[in-house]
């Protein structure tokens, strides 16, 4: 099969799980999250159970990539909805452990879907993977809602009921015809009390604005060497063993850079302290700066280099990135934020990867890694612009508080003036 193609599969399932990122957290405002993450896990062991079974290459697409895709996207954002309501203050410090098992996940599962698909065969080798994935199943199951543990919980239901009281009341003044009022049934009050699927309000911060345009344009080539490392390699003619070492060595290394960045972070202190968009964009800088690297380096021992820096930088970028929205944004919009970043990474990963992938097939030298290098230092140089508008928003502010003291300083000269004098 044509190797863009084969790509293609891969990074579909991962264009939709960002994709739906928004559309999850949307449903999960208005419906329970643990159902949500429990249709997730079935959705996503039904997925590896019919890619199993999956005999021709247009049913891969809707098997893995479509069917996978939607059931990781439901299981993630319902995780993270979850750990932003259990976590509020150490937010920080257990976001490093989140974004650090993707990297295990990385490190191991292809080497247990591969070593089981040799072992045994193709379909042996997905069942197993659908095993694994019905374990999200029966931890969604778990899933509680964390007001039940708060001291004062009877309290806060009796405030949240007092304040769907007032706001009915609200809703009903209004109405401008009494009889109106009086029509309302059950479920048109209840339509009142329930928030609306999409909140685009978060969006109107500019610099969340330049925060997703520089994250788009990134997203063309920060998950190339995920999907490409092996295949390159297996097209330079490194053995089998070799190129599972090397997936390991990327995803042990995307552990590490997410606690060591994590680290930075969580123990920032008044003496040494380094913002949040800066690590972000130095580790951006640095995937650029090791891929274009990487297109001058020819042994194994140059990918070994290669994918433990690359992972170290991918997952200190991942989790700063992450912790710089948290930041800007309040807690309560932290999931809609997020949601919406990984929905602008959606289009550039199912985009950039198959034609990373193109040029190194046709053009050879790993052409395809200078376009990947080329976006994400592009991405790194927009966030620059968040710079630049803090000192326009700066220097406004203090152009009002200037005028405002110069007409504060007017208005009591007048009144000064036109006091009698009290000199005999």
């Amino acid at each position: 099969t044509h190797l863009p193609f084969t790509v293609l599969i891969g990074c579909l399932s991962t264009s939709i799980t960002l994709f739906l990122s928004p559309v999850v957290i949307a449903i999960c405002r208005r419906k329970s999250i643990r159902l949500i993450a429990i249709l997730g896990g079935l959705i996503t062991a039904l997925g590896c159970l019919f890619t199993s079974f999956a005999t021709q290459f247009h049913q891969l697409f809707v098997s893995y990539g479509v069917i996978v895709g939607v059931g990781v996207s439901m299981i993630r954002e319902t995780a993270v909805i979850m750990i932003g309501q259990y976590f509020k203050k150490r937010r920080e410090f257990v976001e490093i452990f989140v974004i650090a098992s993707a990297g295990i996940g990385v490190a191991f599962m292809p080497l247990f879907l591969t070593f089981t698909i040799r072992a045994k065969n193709w379909r042996f080798g997905f069942q197993g993977l659908a095993l694994i994935a019905f374990i999200t199943f029966f931890l969604a199951v778990l899933y509680r809602p964390a007001s039940l543990y708060h001291p004062q919980r009877r309290a806060i239901l009796h405030l949240k009921s007092l304040q769907k009281r007032s706001r009915i009341k609200d809703k009903m003044k209004g109405h401008s015809m009494s009889q109106k009022q009086q029509s309302l049934n059950g479920s048109q009050m209840a339509a009142l009390e329930k928030p609306p699927y999409f909140d685009f309000t978060v969006l109107k911060s500019r610099t969340i604005q330049i925060l997703i345009c520089g994250t788009c344009i990134s997203s063309f080539g920060t998950t190339t060497p995920l999907l490409l490392i092996t295949q390159q390699g297996a097209a330079e003619h490194i053995e089998y063993h070799s190129l599972m070492a090397l997936q390991a060595y990327m995803g042990i290394g995307m552990v590490l850079g997410t606690t060591a960045i994590g680290a930075i972070i969580v123990k920032n202190s008044v003496e040494c302290m380094i913002a949040r968009q800066y690590l972000c964009q130095a580790s951006c800088f640095m995937l650029s700066a090791t891929l274009l690297a990487f297109t001058a380096l020819d042994d194994y021992s140059g990918y070994v280099l290669f994918v433990w820096i690359y992972g170290f930088f991918y997952g200190g970028y991942q989790y700063s990135l992450k912790m710089f929205i948290y930041e800007k944004v309040r807690a309560r919009n932290f999931n809609r934020a997020w949601g919406y970043v990984q929905f602008c990474q959606s289009i550039p990963t199912i985009v950039g990867i198959p034609i990373s992938a193109f040029l190194n097939e046709h053009f050879g030298d790993r052409t395809g890694f200078y376009l990947s290098s080329l976006c994400i230092a592009l991405g790194s140089l927009v966030l620059f612009f968040i710079d630049a508008h803090k000192k326009r928003v700066a220097k406004k502010r203090k152009i009002s508080s200037v005028s405002g003291t110069d007409m504060m300083a007017t208005d009591t000269s007048r009144r000064c003036s036109h006091e009698p004098s009290l000199d005999l």
